[in-house]
């Protein structure tokens, strides 16, 4: 919000510490800076206060600024009998006395715009900033009052917090519906080894402490139970040992295994002369008297797979088991073998862990790339509510002062000239805004015979037109080097609402259609 136009049209202080009257009009303007997003001003309060005490309080009804809009709102805070105080009233005194009557104007509107048409953001807008008027003359100090503070001005730092923490809820929020879909739609599997079959074909056992000769073959799948993702395998190792001791270790190249398929890998683990040592050997002749031959069978193979087609899986899968030969038969025991667990029947808990951080990582990335392009290129900004004065000698240039004199306006009503205003020769430097106040008033003016009649429609009309027309001498420099020199005017009508003195919407500037400067 920013405040453009502040005038006071009356000021009658008692001797009984209080206000008799006090009229004091604002014209509050409510400001979007986003070029994509419409803002929307709800709660809208605005209060005029002197030395603590509030005399006025204005609200207005919920609207709605378009992208790059201004919305203008003309305030009339009048208070009659307010009571000042103690304290109020020897401010009062002082200012009058001191010729500066100062009033503060306060004001807040909670405001809701969304960044890049997508991120919502609801925020609270607020003013506080000091008038201060002549008296009596009223005419108002320059001044600057807007909730446009510095740090709104780019609101980085609050835009990217604001977009990062709703994009990473949201993206938590799709991360759970993700895994429950990976879950319980797709149904992921872990691929897994398993031996199915197993054969002793020799066992030879010396009195020297070693297997003279072993012979076992197994078969070993790879099994991939997903359904739309094949699986690969590679550093598969397996290891078969008795008491401790290994006897062979087999290897197998990388191979794929496509969805829902099975790979059968048959090994033959064969092994002469392994020493199995003093326990070993003492094992072998406990197992041999007992007529059952136990060995054990270790392995395991690194495997990647896809959930979905998207996400990648890179995880090991391990599997260790006891095969027990009856013995001089060879025949084997039923047995399970297999590197599929009950935690890697579903995969649930693992998969959703997976998905998830892989997931908020992919969205992280992005969060950060969305919060640049937001800041850097949509460049948001936050709405705004301001108070500027009547007239603003204005310089775009970004390397150059502009210095004005021999500035006039003059106000006029159906062509009689009611006022005109002077200003000494001023500086305003480079991009730089020059607040001017300007009170133009008039008692007894004539207006003649058409100007009596244009003023009687106006008011009966509800409606009345004051003509505003200006100029000034501005001197400037191209490039630091080359100067220019030239006359700015302008010619504007300012429309009013009567009787309560409300400004119609306008335009009211010197600088053409065809001046790029």
């Amino acid at each position: 919000m920013a405040v453009r136009v502040a005038s006071l049209y009356a000021l009658v202080y008692g001797q009984t510490g209080a206000l008799d009257d006090v009229q004091v009009t604002v014209r509050v303007e409510a400001r979007n800076g986003n070029t994509h997003s419409a803002a929307y001003f709800s709660r809208l309060e605005c209060r005029l206060a002197f030395a603590g005490a509030t005399l006025s309080v204005l609200h207005a009804y919920p609207f709605r600024v378009p992208a790059r809009g201004v919305l203008p709102l003309a305030y009339v805070a009048r208070a009659q009998g307010a009571p000042l105080g103690d304290a109020g009233s020897a401010a009062m005194e002082t200012a009058l006395r001191d010729d500066v009557v100062p009033f503060r104007v306060e004001g807040e509107a909670r405001t809701r715009w969304k960044v890049a048409g997508i991120v919502g953001v609801d925020q609270w807008t607020r003013l506080a900033c000091q008038l201060h008027f002549f008296w009596p003359n009223a005419t108002v100090l320059p001044f600057r009052c807007s909730s446009k503070s510095k740090r709104h001005q780019s609101g980085a730092a609050e835009l990217a917090a604001v977009v990062l923490v709703k994009v990473l809820a949201v993206v938590v929020l799709l991360g759970a519906v993700t895994v429950l879909v990976v879950v319980l739609l797709l149904q992921p599997r872990a691929s897994y080894m398993a031996v199915r079959v197993a054969s002793l074909y020799a066992l030879v056992y010396g009195q020297t402490g070693a297997l003279d000769d072993v012979q076992v073959t197994v078969r070993v799948e790879a099994r991939n139970g997903n359904t739309r993702s094949a699986a690969y395998f590679s550093r598969l190792e397996c290891r078969l040992a008795f008491a401790g001791a290994t006897l062979s270790v087999l290897h197998a190249y990388p191979f794929r295994v496509p969805a829902r398929g099975v790979l059968p890998l048959a090994y033959v683990a064969r092994a002469q002369g392994a020493p199995l040592g003093d326990a070993g050997s003492a094992a072998m002749e406990t197992a041999l008297r007992d007529g059952v031959v136990p060995f054990r069978v270790e392995g395991e193979a690194r495997t990647r797979w896809k959930v979905a087609g998207i996400v990648g899986v890179d995880q090991w899968t391990r599997l260790a088991c006891q095969l027990h030969f009856f013995w001089p038969n060879a025949t084997v025991l039923p047995f399970r073998c297999s590197s599929k667990s009950k935690r890697h029947q579903s995969g649930a808990a693992e998969l959703a862990a997976v998905v998830l951080f892989k997931v908020l990582a992919v969205v992280v990335l992005l969060g950060a790339v969305t919060v640049l392009v937001v800041v850097l290129l949509l460049q948001p900004r936050a709405s705004y509510m301001a108070v500027t004065v009547r007239v603003e000698a204005r310089n775009g240039n970004t390397h150059s002062a502009a210095y004005f004199s021999r500035l006039e306006c003059r106000l006029a009503f159906a062509g009689a000239t009611l006022s005109v205003l002077h200003a000494y020769p001023f500086r305003v430097p480079a991009r730089g805004v020059l607040p001017l106040a300007y009170v133009a008033r008039a008692q007894g003016a004539p207006l003649g015979d058409a100007g009596s009649a244009a003023m009687e429609t106006a008011l009966r009309d509800g409606v009345v037109p004051f003509r505003v027309e200006g100029e000034a001498r501005t001197r400037w420099k191209v490039a630091g080097i080359v100067g220019v020199d030239q006359w700015t005017r302008l010619a504007c009508q300012l429309r009013f609402f009567w009787p309560n003195a409300t400004v119609l919407p306008f335009r009211c500037s010197s600088k053409s259609k065809f001046l790029f400067f």
